[in-house]
């Protein structure tokens, strides 16, 4: 059975995972699957289990296209334990196929940049292709069906330039397919086969686990739901779903957005709604709508909504948001104690952190203090952050250590000698 809880609330969710998968009758020995989508999710629940059960173990945590495939290797014979079509282990086909001048030599566009390009270069457009190549398999999964059957595929566009790519990107598709001595059809589609059969194999005990646990992930490709869908088929399969609004707000959309549509006659079942949740939550908007879009018969939804019981105003925005009622321009209630929401004006992005640690000291010295393992620093460009963050926050006396650690970035990045090694 496949379960969907919702919550506004991050630690709700948590409480939730922890009650489910400690009421599950079990043996001891049987693992509790959680799919996470970063290692920071990963920490937090790790210490929220072991804060409430006092020691987090037996738990075993994953990201989804890696536990997807193994649970595929399972069920489908001849399923490597690796996905060939992974980046690291793809990039090295797609080398040696750029290194094959009579493979190349049909596609004037793809043969002139490899003609002039030295080893190096064949190896970072390798690699740019492998990425390129995991998109299509998670999002375009009909292109690939149609260069697998020699078929062109609608790009939008009459840029000639665009069609002379795809014409070696479907050759190379083609021939990586008969490497792997696949059909060259989506990879997953084996696995939905499988899923879909009425094979008495697949419940048979062993064969998949029996029950799952996937958590906040911000987003999720459609084939990915659409195994996860089947799989409830079969096993008993929790999803934890933030979801700021407990209204639907499926239909929201930006002002210039509504305004558009209104003076086309489109504007019907639409409304701004919230102005943050209509500019900001779209990304959240369309994930939450397939999963609505996903739920069937066999889907359980469990909704925990619960409102911010402070005054402040960041309390008085996350309620607003939560109704979906927009506040009033002048209608927030601001006291002159209240700090909850701040904006911070500087000039580079080196004062920003220097700002942020400034704060952060304040809040540390101030009364009802946090732990440092309480406060989450988000930023757009981790890369660029990273070794500001290291140079400001690392070299300070010891009076003003702040304990920090930078997630989310590549183990190579952060090893020098490794990304010395990989390059």
């Amino acid at each position: 059975m496949l379960n969907i809880h919702f919550a506004n609330r991050f630690e709700a969710l948590s409480d939730m995972l922890i009650r489910q998968t400690g009421a599950a009758s079990r043996s001891v020995f049987d693992q509790d699957q959680v799919i996470v989508p970063s290692a920071a999710v990963k920490r937090r629940l790790t210490l929220d289990i072991a804060r409430k059960h006092g020691i987090c173990a037996n738990v075993r945590f994953a990201y989804l296209a890696q536990w997807l495939w193994q649970q595929a290797g399972r069920i489908v014979p001849g399923a490597p334990d690796q996905s060939p079509y992974e980046a690291p282990v793809l990039v090295w086909r797609l080398f040696a196929a750029l290194n094959d001048a009579e493979w190349a030599r049909p596609y004037p566009r793809l043969a002139d940049y490899l003609e002039r390009a030295d080893p190096v270069m064949h190896f970072e457009l390798a690699q740019r292709l492998a990425g390129t190549f995991d998109q299509y398999i998670t999002y375009r999964p009909d292109w690939l069906d149609a260069w697998a059957r020699g078929d062109a595929v609608d790009l939008g566009t009459t840029d000639s330039s665009a069609g002379a790519d795809q014409q070696w990107q479907s050759a190379l598709w083609r021939r990586l397919a008969a490497e792997l001595g696949s059909d060259g059809c989506h990879p997953a589609a084996a696995f939905v086969q499988a899923l879909e059969a009425p094979a008495a194999t697949i419940d048979s005990p062993g064969t998949l686990p029996a029950s799952a646990h996937v958590f906040c992930l911000p987003t999720m490709p459609p084939m990915h739901l659409t195994l996860l869908q089947l799989l409830g088929r079969r096993i008993d399969l929790h999803l934890y779903v933030l979801n700021p609004c407990r209204e639907y707000w499926f239909e929201v959309v930006k002002h210039k957005r509504l305004a558009y549509l209104a003076a086309h006659g489109k504007a019907e079942h639409h409304e701004e709604g919230h102005r943050l949740l209509a500019a900001w939550g779209q990304q959240t908007q369309s994930h939450l709508s397939l999963l609505v879009d996903a739920s069937g018969e066999s889907v359980i939804e469990d909704a925990h909504f619960a409102e911010n019981p402070g005054d402040s105003l960041l309390a008085q925005l996350q309620n607003s948001i939560l109704d979906l009622a927009d506040l009033a321009p002048g209608s927030g209630k601001v006291s002159a104690q209240d700090r909850s929401v701040e904006v911070h004006v500087c000039h580079s992005l080196t004062r920003e952190i220097e700002v942020l640690q400034d704060r952060l000291l304040a809040l540390f010295a101030g009364p009802d203090a946090p732990a440092p393992g309480d406060i989450l620093v988000v930023t757009p460009d981790l890369d660029a952050a990273a070794p500001l963050i290291e140079a400001i926050f690392g070299t300070v006396p010891r009076e003003r250590v702040i304990p920090y650690t930078v997630t989310g970035r590549a183990r190579s990045d952060v090893n020098a000698p490794a990304r010395a090694l990989l390059d």
